[in-house]
């Protein structure tokens, strides 16, 4: 099968645009599956910064790039109720169910898209 590529804002200088939730010292990168959602979500997510839009060809090779460094990725983050922020998380499938059985990862409430 195959996978749409996805979208990710990146600043002018190369680097990733990331968020940071209320609470976590950990770091997001915000990917999108359209266009029109990066737009609306990293608005909602309050970056008012310029970008540019990178496309995800390989997301097996991304998530490989990204072990170790200490981000999670969020899929097509939004906003709910002004305050509560929902989003898919994407994760290497050896990863998957030690983060299905981590109280954290339940109590956040987003889901756990595997690869």
């Amino acid at each position: 099968m195959k996978r749409s590529p996805l979208l990710s804002p990146f600043k002018h200088n190369d680097q990733p645009v990331l968020s940071q939730m209320p609470g976590t010292d950990e770091h997001f990168l915000l990917v999108f599956t359209t266009e029109e959602k990066l737009h609306l979500g990293i608005k909602e997510m309050g970056y008012d910064g310029e970008y540019k839009i990178k496309q995800i060809t390989d997301i097996d090779d991304f998530l490989d790039s990204l072990r170790g460094q200490g981000v999670r990725v969020m899929l097509d983050p939004y906003i709910v109720d002004g305050e509560k922020t929902r989003w898919t998380e994407l994760v290497e499938k050896s990863d998957l169910e030690r983060l299905k059985n981590d109280p954290q990862y339940r109590k956040e409430g987003q889901r756990i898209w595997h690869f």
